[in-house]
């Protein structure tokens, strides 16, 4: 069985054994080409970097409104082809894999949706004295990302050379990649697809929220719910491109389970809540900002249970995880393939030294502590990238979530050292689960590794830059916790170092005892979802819990581009295998790009 591989325009084709019969000295003979094409030069990482700070403003806007976020690195592929075919330029696989590594770098930075909000919701209500500084967090997110690339260097020859762990969207991205380079009606057709529904998108988006706002952004119930009037309730549909859109990516079983917790969180709990005193619900005051305080405890719960069980159960992938890292060799570099073992060293050295001045005088948290984090830090990130390599999913919010039970159980006084220290373990994780899958593209489509390393700094450095005035932009618009910025990660996190630092006696009336029920059922689902045979009817414990964080119109909107998805893929199976994620990226991009613009009009005094 033979593959063919096109690496480029004007690339003559070869003919190469499987990726899974590769061996390094194969791989460097006949699949490397980084002596033959342009890699790591200066337009593509120019490129890669200007589509980053779109994909940053993406991340931002879709993670405070959803919880969900978009690596960005098939979005970004396309966009570099398709700006290089428009200008007729020449622009090799390689060049190309450099832009997307750098745009997703930039794009998949940590602690931007949940750790630094978090400082906004819990300042807010005066759990802490101040938000984050635009300089704690330039510095924050920068040196717990950087860490990240730096953990994931060593692991990349067992898991990437050896194992072959397949790394699904890594090797999406190298597919398609290979699909469109030499092929220049197709790369247009895909790079004419996304420019077109990004810009649509973003038209819908201003009619709905900007002036004249002709289009409706939301079709709510009319009349009283139970006793409750039913737009307080948000009951209804949000038309937001980029929720249909996110709907169109997650699928169907996340849409469903969202919808499931939807409909348990406000039409059912809520009215009970209010009728039964539990919840106090002021003439004037948001209802679901109100309910939202209650229903985040049992869906909070739910998610930590069921992403903790993940892990237990995936203790095959965890053992595998301690092999692989004593079987890490020094590696050489002799060649100049890949970085140099005293360079890695250095560098990581020269990243945790940054972390511990960020940690000690930005936020006077003890050494001690953050060194602790930064082991175990890399402890979770060499786990993360085996179970990303295995099964895609990224466990990021348990490893965040498991640093703050550590951290509350040495300080549990201490809400800004149980928030930051969480961040550096999930940044660790994220960054460190996105190197590996550019890696792991490079890999099949040849390039060199050590020019994707430098790819991935610059776009953590510049990602950090650019999250710094969109976030205080965001911050300066819009209120945390609000139907239009519901900011779901950020109050998970709040809500567990709220819980170490004030104990359950602060809780809402019988939130408590929704919180076990919650832990109950995601220990429960996540067991299910275990079962390979059972996975696709069992509800995502993910998705039900994030719906009792937002609003149910946005759930219903994520359900309803999931059912849409579902649907066209019976009528047209073949076109919507090829487009749908171009598709659902676009109505992301675009919503999300428009919004930032809106809420900076807002802020320079456009009326709202």
């Amino acid at each position: 069985m033979s593959e063919a591989m096109d690496h480029g325009a004007g690339a003559d084709e070869q003919v190469l054994l499987p990726p899974d019969r590769w061996d390094e000295d194969y791989w460097r003979d006949k699949v490397h080409q980084g002596r033959r094409l342009p890699e790591l030069t200066g337009r593509a990482l120019a490129a890669g970097l200007g589509i980053g700070i779109l994909l940053v403003a993406v991340n931002i806007y879709m993670g405070l409104k959803t919880g969900f976020g978009e690596g960005g690195s098939i979005i970004a592929a396309i966009l570099g082809l398709a700006i290089f075919r428009g200008l007729k330029a020449r622009y090799s696989i390689l060049e190309n894999n450099i832009t997307q590594t750098a745009g997703s770098a930039a794009g998949s930075i940590g602690n931007i949706v949940n750790v630094v909000p978090a400082f906004v919701v819990m300042a807010a209500a005066g759990t802490i004295p101040r938000a984050m500084t635009w300089w704690q967090i330039l510095f924050f997110v920068f040196a717990t990302s950087l860490l990240g690339v730096f953990f994931a260097i060593p692991l990349r020859k067992q898991v990437v050379v050896q194992e072959k762990l397949r790394f699904p969207s890594g090797t999406a991205c190298a597919e398609i990649m290979r699909n469109l380079h030499g092929k220049d009606e197709e790369a247009k057709t895909h790079g004419g697809v996304l420019g077109a529904f990004t810009v649509l998108s973003a038209l819908v988006k201003w009619l709905q929220e900007g002036l004249p706002r002709i289009l409706p952004g939301m079709s709510l119930q009319a009349g009283q719910w139970l006793g409750i009037d039913a737009g307080r309730l948000a009951l209804g549909v949000a038309w937001d491109p980029l929720l249909l859109g996110a709907g169109f990516l997650v699928g169907l079983r996340i849409g469903i389970s969202m919808l499931i917790g939807a409909v348990v969180a406000w039409p059912v709990l809520g009215p009970f809540l209010v009728s039964h005193g539990i919840v106090e619900l002021p003439e004037g005051a948001s209802a679901y900002r109100q309910i939202m305080q209650w229903t985040l405890w049992p869906g909070v719960m739910m998610m930590i249970a069921a992403g903790l069980t993940a892990l237990v159960l995936k203790w095959r992938v965890v053992a595998g995880t301690f092999r692989s890292m004593r079987a890490v060799g020094r590696g050489g570099a002799a060649d100049g393939m890949e970085m140099s073992f005293r360079a890695w060293l250095a560098w990581l050295l020269a990243s945790s030294v940054l972390c511990l001045a960020v940690m000690q005088f930005g936020f006077g948290i003890a050494w001690w502590m953050t060194l602790l984090s930064i082991v175990v830090s890399f402890v979770m990130a060499a786990i993360a990238v085996r179970c990303v390599g295995q099964t895609e999913v990224n466990p990021v919010s348990a490893f965040a979530s498991l640093n703050q039970l550590i951290v509350g159980g040495i300080a549990p006084a201490n809400v800004t050292a149980n928030l930051t220290l969480a961040g550096v373990a999930g940044a660790g994780a994220s960054e460190a689960a996105d190197m590996m899958q550019d890696l792991k593209t490079g890999w099949l489509v040849g390039a060199t590794p050590r020019r994707q390393v430098t790819a991935q700094i610059a776009g953590v450095m510049l990602g950090a830059v650019v999250a710094v005035p969109m976030l205080m932009l965001i911050f300066n618009t819009y209120q945390l916790g609000t139907p239009e910025m519901p900011a779901p990660a950020a109050f998970r996190f709040a809500a567990l170092a709220e819980l170490f630092a004030r104990g359950t006696a602060a809780l809402p009336a019988w939130s408590v005892a929704a919180m076990w029920i919650g832990g109950a059922l995601g220990v429960l689902l996540a067991v299910a979802e275990n079962f390979p045979r059972a996975r696709r009817f069992v509800p995502s414990p993910v998705g039900v819990g994030i719906a009792m964080l937002i609003p149910f119109s946005y759930s219903f909107s994520i359900f309803l581009g999931a059912a849409i998805m579902a649907i066209l893929r019976l009528a047209m199976p073949k076109k919507i295998e090829e487009y749908q994620f171009v598709i659902g990226a676009a109505g992301i991009a675009g919503s999300s790009i428009m919004g930032m613009i809106i809420a900076l009009l807002i802020w320079l005094g456009m009326p709202a």
